[in-house]
């Protein structure tokens, strides 16, 4: 076997493929519940490093097959006896206790506070992918202390853009290894760092490049990501204060005034609301979550024709992929413009895409309620079959549970007649509240 069967890629130069290959099998062959493994993968690891180097600087590795050939048999040669390390090599002193300068975790979280102090490096991913490629990132001895430190410091530090914590994730694991990580942290912060990962709390960074910061950035994005906090529990009046403090400090961040717009639709004041995300579009002209709040707030306005555009602007960008639901605001817009045939072929495109969207059934239903004596038969019949199949499966969906304890009853035990006729009630009870529903879809 050799060091790339080991490590189960394919010969390669490039060190960063052969510590992130290293990295995922260290988590199948621990040095303590494998130690047979373990040699042999590091032995691996250390010879296509070592490879790689030779190779970059142009200098062959294997003078003959014997060299590479004396890690194909390292399981055969390994003396149980004479175990090459023991659990305190891998398991050193805790963290809380004093460190030396010299001491490699400490110069690297040292390194870590450095990078993290520059503001112009910590947002840039490449700075962090190259701290990430220093040897003692793979060796297996510090690997504990490394993680225990960089979270210990990312719970007081943390401001960074998704790509960062992505780097990070992808040398350690954390989405990975969330449950674990959970036992032994603060599950509140812990799952602040998941969503960072997966971008679904994401507050970009973009408009502070080529930007003078001439304020402190800091406070400026503890004010930022609070906000984001407080706006998403409902604590409006809070947000609002945050808002407008962070707004005095940075007036060209559009996640900023995304935020912004979206507490004064909170407290109803459009036109402000308005103002905020015609500046998000001003700021980053490719964004469309700016045209997409624009065009929900010219629609509200009743001012359909700037809400088409919007929708119009969305849906010519991303032709490819369009968005059902700003498809379906477009049609709204043809409908309330009396733009009947225009209206109905966009709504019919958002069911092609999905026969369950309920916003575009919502709208189809009104449509064809109000202009149902213009469609022919072939265009009708489509949107029938999808509108019975659509209230069959709610139907299902709401009975599906007495249906089946009432079999597995009857099966059991002689029933009362009683029970079908309650059965029967249940059943027809349900159709009913499918009825209203559909009637008042199509009115």
């Amino acid at each position: 076997m050799s060091i790339w069967d080991i490590l189960e890629i394919d010969p390669t130069s490039e060190e960063s493929a052969i510590k992130k290959a290293y990295a995922k099998k260290l988590k199948l062959h621990h040095p303590e519940d494998d130690p047979k493994g373990y040699q042999r993968l590091r032995e691996a690891y250390d010879a296509a490093m070592k490879q790689a180097k030779s190779q970059a600087a142009s200098l062959p590795v294997f003078q003959d097959e014997e060299d590479e050939s004396q890690y194909e048999d390292s399981e055969e040669s390994f003396d149980s006896e004479q175990h090459f390390f023991n659990s305190n090599d891998f398991f050193p002193v805790p963290l809380e206790e004093p460190r030396t300068e010299r001491h490699p975790v400490y110069a690297f979280l040292q390194q870590v506070k450095e990078l993290y102090d520059d503001f112009y490096a910590r947002i840039t991913p490449e700075s962090w992918q190259t701290l990430m490629d220093e040897d003692i990132v793979w060796e297996m001895e510090y690997s504990q202390e490394l993680r225990d430190g960089l979270i210990s410091f990312l719970e007081d530090d943390h401001h960074l853009p998704r790509i960062v914590w992505e780097v990070l994730d992808n040398t350690f694991g954390f989405r990975e290894d969330k449950e674990e990580l959970l036992k032994h942290y603060d599950e509140e912060f812990v799952e602040y760092m998941i969503r960072q990962i997966e971008g679904t709390m994401e507050l970009r960074y973009d408009c502070f490049v080529n930007q003078e910061i001439a304020f402190d950035i800091e406070q400026y994005l503890d004010l930022r990501e609070s906000a984001q906090y407080m706006l998403m529990n409902g604590e409006v009046e809070r947000a609002g204060d945050l808002l407008e403090e962070a707004h005095g400090l940075f007036t060209d961040d559009p996640d900023l005034e995304l935020m912004r717009g979206k507490y004064y639709l909170e407290i109803r004041k459009p036109d402000e609301a308005l103002e905020c995300f015609t500046r998000v579009i001003a700021l980053q002209p490719d964004d469309p979550d700016g045209y997409w709040q624009r065009a929900l707030l010219y629609y509200d306005q009743q001012e359909y024709e700037a809400a088409l555009a919007d929708c119009m602007h969305l849906l010519n960008k991303d032709e490819g992929n369009k968005d059902q639901n700003v498809l379906v605001l477009a049609g709204r817009c043809h409908l309330a413009l009396g733009n009947t045939a225009d209206g109905r072929e966009l709504i019919k495109e958002t069911l092609a895409i999905n026969k369950l969207h309920f916003r575009s059934y919502i709208h189809w239903c009104i449509a064809e309620n109000a202009y149902g004596k213009t469609l022919d038969p072939a265009e009708r019949k489509q949107p029938l079959r999808d509108d019975f199949l659509f209230h069959s499966f709610l139907f299902l969906r709401l009975t599906w549970f007495y249906i089946c304890l009432y079999l597995i009853v009857s099966l059991l035990f002689d029933l009362h007649p009683y029970s079908t006729g309650l059965l029967l009630i249940l059943l027809l009870w349900n159709a009913w509240k499918i009825w209203k529903v559909r009637r008042v879809l199509s009115t």
